[in-house]
């Protein structure tokens, strides 16, 4: 499974969400697709897009007390809130079904989908769980880039543009 994303500034992935190919032969091992056509392919935001967070938080809000209890989240709660989560980061589908009829999208057919066939699962979670690694990857790469050639002072040194470190009075 091949696994390709634009990711500078494709804010439209992270909360919308990337088409997810559910069938390997009919997109050639592609697992994110730009083009979902017929399908079948499910359409899925970040683990950090607000509809995800939102979802899951709610889950955890209602176990607070249990959690407090046992000073740490239970399996069952973690399990719980990322379904739940998944279950919102799914925006759209193009599926369908045995007569070859398009299936209309909605979440109560969505979360049936994903409690009954684990492999579909599986993919929305890996590539929900990428979208959001490689967003914090991009935020920690243009820090890096923004300390190397902001001239950030550390330590009484400030960087050049080449990221050396240059002598500086602190007068």
């Amino acid at each position: 499974m091949k696994f390709s994303f634009r990711r500078k500034d494709d804010h439209a992935a992270i909360e919308q969400g990337v088409w997810v190919s559910i069938d390997d032969e009919v997109f050639n091992n592609e697992l994110v697709v730009t083009d979902p056509g017929e399908g079948p392919a499910i359409r899925v935001a970040s683990m950090t897009s607000k509809v995800y967070t939102t979802a899951y938080d709610r889950v955890t809000k209602k176990a607070q007390d249990i959690i407090r209890a046992q000073n740490w989240v239970p399996t069952d709660v973690r399990k719980a809130a990322a379904m739940e989560g998944l279950l919102a980061a799914i925006t759209d589908w193009r599926i369908k079904d045995e007569d070859g009829n398009s299936v209309p999208f909605s979440k109560d057919a969505a979360r049936d989908l994903i409690t009954s066939q684990r492999e579909v699962f599986e993919r929305l979670e890996l590539v929900s769980g990428n979208l959001a690694r490689y967003q914090r990857e991009e935020e920690q790469a243009d820090a890096e880039n923004l300390t190397h050639t902001s001239g950030t002072r550390l330590n009484g040194k400030a960087t050049s543009e080449a990221g050396n470190l240059q002598e500086t009075s602190l007068h």
